[in-house]
């Protein structure tokens, strides 16, 4: 009886311990790193969920029993993490490849760029860093580009959005 109090105790402890802004941190660095879609697109989120699943059940197997108990025990919890995760997505990469398109000839990507280098990324980034707001130019749209959109768009009184519209193309290509 008092063993399986004792089990409960962690249990419980598990549940504080684990809070969801620890696993929101976990899934910030990835969103970071890959973008918004590549975060859906390729499962970074559910990878993260399952990775965070199955260490709780190594630490506290006992107390979960099982795989699908700690899946039931606290996903729904981490899940309202998500908030937090999509305005780390916001924060991430602008949407520059999802809107329209801003007619930019693109800028071949070298080997000092990012990994994840998109060409049409970089030829708005040099765009941007003339129109004097600076912002890395290697590929990889960041918070760094969003926030040099949000200076154009102010500089061009349009809405500061941080993201790729029609007007920011216009006044890009001016």
């Amino acid at each position: 009886m008092l063993k399986n109090i004792a089990r409960l105790l962690v249990g419980v402890g598990v549940l504080v311990a684990a809070s969801p802004s620890a696993f929101a941190q976990d899934c910030k660095a990835e969103v970071v790193a890959t973008g918004r879609a590549a975060f859906t697109l390729n499962g970074a989120k559910n990878n993260a969920i399952t990775n965070w699943r199955r260490d709780v059940v190594a630490r506290y197997g006992e107390f979960y029993a099982d795989f699908e108990k700690a899946k039931d025990a606290n996903v729904e919890r981490c899940g309202k993490t998500i908030i937090g995760m999509q305005r780390c997505e916001a924060r991430a990469k602008p949407c520059l490849t999802g809107g329209p398109s801003c007619n930019i000839a693109p800028v071949a990507c070298t080997s000092k760029d990012s990994a994840n280098c998109d060409p049409s990324v970089k030829a708005v980034q040099i765009k941007l860093t003339q129109k004097g707001c600076r912002t890395a130019a290697d590929g990889s749209a960041g918070p760094s580009t969003a926030a040099a959109l949000k200076c154009f768009q102010k500089k061009n009184k349009l809405d500061e959005t941080g993201e790729i519209d029609s007007p920011t193309c216009t006044a890009l290509q001016k």
